[in-house]
């Protein structure tokens, strides 16, 4: 089971929220409703992932998607992923271009 939603944070923050098990088809709604933030100048993107239990590769896509389509220069931050998404982020290189905080 995947739950997630958006809420706009301060300081020109969106902050997806995840709980669950991000797979291929949770992806997909995720990425359609990125392209509904397209041109609001965010300066970051934090995925709120402490809930998050499982993330397959679909779910690095949905974080470089989010990065392309918000913004060159958009940060992205991963905050509170436990140890099996925080070790994915890692192999997979993605922790060089991402912020995680706990």
């Amino acid at each position: 089971m995947f739950n997630y939603h958006f809420q706009e944070g301060p300081e020109k923050t969106l902050v997806i929220v995840m709980a669950g098990e991000l797979d291929t088809l949770a992806a997909q709604p995720i990425q359609k409703e990125i392209e509904l933030y397209k041109g609001k100048n965010y300066e970051k993107v934090l995925f709120e992932m402490s809930n998050l239990t499982y993330m397959a590769s679909s779910g690095l896509r949905v974080i470089f998607y989010a990065q392309k389509n918000l913004g060159e220069n958009v940060k992205i931050e991963i905050k509170g992923a436990k140890e099996l998404v925080a070790k994915i982020l890692q192999i997979s290189g993605m922790s060089k271009y991402v912020t995680t905080v706990p």
